[in-house]
């Protein structure tokens, strides 16, 4: 169907007129998706208008309503649901287990999934939210979109059928920790509270046990902190790392470096790229060996070594605490190479 592809994109309204008449259903059918993909809205509203017979919207189960949900164009989803509702052939958008709300959801559309919800309501029909294992749920902390959660747990609360935070083993929980989403976080310990299924300071142990095995002497110090979280929850974890940090030796790298962390993490998600020395550090932190040996090459490469010496002392030292032979190696193998001295 290219060719029909290349006449909507290119020919004039006319000459897309005349193929589209002389087209059988499918050729029809194809001429107007490809207009409502390039978002020729007057004329996908004409021939919805007079020649809505002569095209199957539904085609493959309302494969064109979904995926207009996942670009998110609200208006040519109101056109197409208004003409079929005007015409007694409602389009299904609970089809696939409500794949149309969870496309918008998963692209963060939230006006569109609002306006789908909006749909049910008036259908008096309820959306599988709930659908593989909270998975629509999962996909918005995983997207860190803070508007989809929220709408997903009002939708729960209309249809009193709470959200199960704790899905796949907290898989959403350990995403937010880990990638330091704070504000997802807060939001997942209050609907935790509210619907009396609290998440526990375990599963927050755990997760910093699985990426972070360094700082689990850390964690437990904070246990008592977790209990009380609130919504000063990033002011306070910060401060009882400042604390720690402060009241232990200052020789135990094990509080400097999980300062480190903390801080690089803070940069991470404040800039759009975070830069050479947080770049390294993740890799240390993260154990990517490979990846390290990758991008020492590179700048090797490029001549731009000086631009990074100053911070492969650090990854040396959290290489060396973490025991990560390997890394160690590499590291210091690059460091006697160049014979840097970071006390010069």
């Amino acid at each position: 169907m290219y060719e029909y592809r290349q006449l909507v994109k290119i020919g004039d309204n006319s000459e897309i007129l005349s193929v589209f008449i002389n087209a059988d259903m499918i050729g029809k059918t194809w001429i107007f998706r490809y207009l409502c993909e390039f978002k020729k809205y007057d004329i996908v509203e004409n021939y919805l208008n007079n020649y809505y017979d002569s095209i199957d919207i539904h085609k493959d189960n309302e494969e064109l309503f979904i995926d207009m949900c996942s670009i998110g164009d609200i208006q040519i989803i109101k056109l197409l649901y208004e003409y079929s509702k005007l015409n007694n052939n409602l389009i299904n958008y609970h089809v696939l287990h409500d794949r149309a709300f969870e496309c918008s959801c998963n692209n963060g559309h939230v006006n569109v999934a609002k306006l789908i919800y909006s749909y049910s309501i008036e259908d008096n029909t309820c959306i599988d939210i709930h659908y593989y294992n909270e998975y629509i749920f999962r996909m918005s902390v995983f997207g860190n979109n803070v508007e989809i959660i929220k709408l997903i747990f009002d939708i729960a609360n209309t249809y009193n059928s709470p959200i199960d935070i704790h899905a796949e083993e907290d898989a959403s929980l350990k995403y937010a920790l880990t990638e330091r989403k704070i504000e997802i976080v807060k939001i997942l310990y209050k609907y935790s509270q509210d619907i009396k299924n609290p998440i526990e300071i375990n599963n927050i142990m755990n997760t910093y046990k699985l990426r972070y095995p360094f700082i689990i002497d850390i964690v437990k110090q904070l246990e008592t902190q977790f209990n009380n979280i609130d919504n000063n929850l990033e002011d306070n974890l910060e401060d009882n790392l400042e604390d720690i940090v402060t009241n232990n030796d200052p020789n135990d790298m094990t509080h400097v470096l999980i300062l480190d962390m903390f801080n690089y993490i803070q940069y991470y998600n404040d800039r759009p790229t975070i830069g050479d020395e947080g770049y390294f550090i993740k890799l240390c932190i993260e154990g990517q060996n490979n990846a390290m040996r990758r991008s020492l090459n590179y700048y090797e490469r490029h001549n731009n070594i000086t631009t990074i010496m100053s911070v492969i002392h650090k990854c040396i030292e959290i290489a060396q605490h973490v025991n990560n032979i390997e890394l160690l190696q590499l590291l210091n193998e690059f460091n006697s190479k160049y014979n840097y001295n970071p006390s010069r």
